[in-house]
């Protein structure tokens, strides 16, 4: 905690820690591994969709705790292909390639910042866990349009007890809607990309659908 804490580039991590009250979890005895993504990070996150993860404390501590492993793993133990679980009870994935090391899709920036209770090693981008099996995408026997959408979504072949919901990238249900609704007003919805699910009976279908 005190390496993110004292770092310039970690500003926001540094808030997120403190908002989900996971600053006495860093500061304990491990050892942890954390992958600790920096300010531009954060700041490459959709504003609105950052606000409302902030406020959304056990959404926040569900990414937050994404970041970190339980066990002390340098920069030289990472091995191509490596799964390590993390205190959010998923697995990250280690890539290696000419240009060094991956965690998901981000990159180790700077590693091996040694503290007493563990390593941090600085990433570029911020993590989000898998969204549930459930919301998969899958193919599906109703259409969308427009996709990309500005104010309306139009839904052609949903059935009338169908149960509708917009989920975010970090598996967060954002917005419901009555059941076999065809037309979704998304034009007061912040801008970028959602799960558009569909439900019937235990038949959960999605799309990814834009809104701009």
């Amino acid at each position: 905690m005190d390496i993110i804490a004292n770092s310039p580039d970690h500003t926001a991590a540094e808030s997120a820690i403190v908002a989900a009250d996971l600053v006495g979890t860093l500061s304990g005895d491990g050892p942890f591994t954390v992958f600790a993504p920096t300010d531009a990070a954060f700041a490459a996150i959709d504003s609105a969709t950052l606000a409302g993860v902030l406020a959304d404390i056990p959404t926040l501590t569900a990414i937050l705790t994404y970041h970190v492993h339980s066990g002390n793993v340098p920069y030289s133990d990472l091995t191509d292909q490596m799964m390590l679980p993390t205190l959010n009870g998923q697995e990250v994935i280690i890539s290696l390639t000419d240009s060094g090391a991956n965690v998901n899709n981000a990159h180790i920036t700077v590693a091996d910042l040694v503290a007493d209770n563990g390593v941090v090693h600085v990433i570029d981008a911020v993590l989000l866990p898998p969204t549930p099996d459930s919301i998969d995408e899958v193919v599906s026997n109703w259409s969308v349009m427009p996709n990309p959408a500005n104010e309306v979504i139009v839904l052609n072949g949903v059935a009338p007890e169908a149960h509708i919901a917009m989920i975010d990238l970090t598996g967060r249900t954002v917005r419901e809607f009555a059941q076999g609704t065809t037309m979704l007003s998304v034009g007061d919805m912040p801008r970028g990309t959602y799960l558009l699910t569909v439900t019937e009976g235990r038949n959960i279908q999605t799309k990814k659908v834009m809104v701009q």
